[in-house]
């Protein structure tokens, strides 16, 4: 058989593409860690029991500290960053929530963990 009436092997590098990993990450570290030191601003997770309801669905007990938070925009979309305390006392877990985060519905959009100064 020559070339040409050989089958196609399927798509070629050209013609595939990569979706990004997901969005963004909305503050940079300078800015979490300022964060750390303003009050937080839940938006529409304020009410405790809401967010009692949305730690518990992403896993952490209702009485976790929230260590500082801020609504932002995530591609879009509006959320609620979250910090809380990390794994040592030097590192910080950084949580982006939709804003109707629950128990039922823990609407993680992006997690990440950085050191505090």
């Amino acid at each position: 058989m020559s070339a040409a009436t050989w089958p196609s092997s399927g798509p070629t590098a050209k013609s595939i593409t990569v979706s990004p990993t997901g969005p963004q990450f909305p503050l940079s570290d300078p800015q979490l860690v300022a964060l750390l030191s303003r009050g937080p601003d839940f938006g529409p997770l304020a009410a405790p029991q809401r967010r009692a309801s949305c730690l518990d669905g992403l896993g952490y007990s209702a009485t976790t500290q929230i260590l500082g938070a801020q609504q932002v925009d995530v591609s879009g979309r509006p959320a609620v960053l979250m910090l809380l305390p990390g794994e040592t006392p030097e590192t910080v877990t950084a949580l982006v929530v939709e804003p109707g985060c629950s128990s039922a519905h823990s609407g993680l959009l992006a997690d990440r963990m950085f050191s505090r100064p």
